[in-house]
């Protein structure tokens, strides 16, 4: 393991579902996911939501299930405003935070916070289309 950090994007030639496999290895709970002879895992380890890769673009649409810092690392909403764009985070409302629970690891909650982030869409697909239109009119 190099500890390096892997975009894992359609250039990449990664599938989508193998690229989700190590997005969700998370060390001493899931196992790292193999990935051309390398172990995968989690970009939360390096940060929260990795706005820094979005660097470059007009505007960002961050969706942040876990929206603090937690210690060097800032939060999603800082990193966004580092890059200087037009960016809008997105992250868990009132409803979404009680699906999820205080372990957002556990199984048991996955429907019920699915249930909850797509109701909370139609609250904040107004923000997201407008930073979305601002850039790609």
């Amino acid at each position: 393991m190099t500890g390096g950090f892997t975009v894992l994007d359609p250039s990449s030639g990664v599938d989508l579902v193998t690229a989700v496999a190590a997005s969700c290895a998370v060390p001493g709970v899931y196992p790292p996911v193999d990935i051309a002879g390398r172990p995968h895992i989690d970009g939360g380890v390096r940060s929260g939501a990795n706005v820094d890769i979005a660097a470059g673009l007009e505007s960002v649409v961050v969706l942040a299930p876990l929206p603090r810092g937690f210690g060097p690392i800032a939060s999603p909403g800082r990193q966004a405003e580092r890059l200087g764009v037009d960016a809008i985070v997105v992250s868990p409302d009132q409803a979404a935070v009680a699906a999820i629970g205080k372990n957002v690891l556990d199984p048991a909650a996955r429907a019920a916070s699915a249930r909850a982030g797509y109701a909370q869409a139609s609250t904040v697909l107004p923000d997201v289309r407008q930073t979305w239109d601002r850039a790609h009119g």
